[in-house]
């Protein structure tokens, strides 16, 4: 996120025909369902008219084996998504989550490192959760964390191997247009 333009879109990105467009809307759902069939890459939402959430893509509803081979992801099963979603597109910033944090009046955690732009870390579940309910009391849409098929479905971005093999930006399209 650190080459992140006023648009909103990664620097490196902009100048792709991948990515053509982030879609901002005020005091609307900003990732709904039919965005799916449009094929819109990223939605966000505007906190206060000032901030913008998180940039978010909507997953499509599909069907897909869930699990691996390791004793702790066995067994494989067969998982359907019933339901289009919107994953963040990122991780939470530091900078996104010290909102939450100057805005809830709660402490912030120390973070390693000195750019607002890297992910945020050393929180909880239940901090991640503070913070999803956060984003919707501000923005009016529901924001929550994602169940364990939904992160697995999203991360897998239509495909059944176990790695994603290839580029940065062929996974942010896949991922993006599931």
């Amino acid at each position: 996120m650190e080459d992140i333009d006023s648009s909103g879109i990664e620097k490196d990105m902009q100048e792709s025909t991948v990515f053509p467009e982030i879609i901002n809307i005020e005091n609307e759902n900003a990732c709904v369902p039919s965005l799916v069939k449009q094929r819109v890459p990223y939605c966000r939402d505007t906190l206060d008219g000032t901030n913008r959430g998180p940039a978010l893509t909507v997953i499509s509803a599909g069907k897909f084996m869930m699990g691996g081979d390791k004793p702790n992801e066995q067994p494989k099963h067969a998982v359907e998504i019933t339901y289009p979603f919107a994953v963040s597109v990122n991780e939470i910033s530091q900078e996104e989550f010290e909102l939450f944090c100057v805005d809830a009046q709660r402490p912030c955690p120390l973070q390693p490192w000195s750019s607002k732009n890297y992910p945020v870390v050393n929180i909880t579940w239940h901090d991640a959760d503070a913070y999803a309910g956060w984003l919707s009391n501000k923005t009016g849409s529901q924001y929550r964390l994602p169940t364990e098929a939904e992160w697995e479905y999203a991360a897998r971005a239509n495909t059944t191997t176990r790695y994603l093999l290839v580029t940065k930006y062929q996974s942010l399209m896949r991922c993006s247009l599931v």
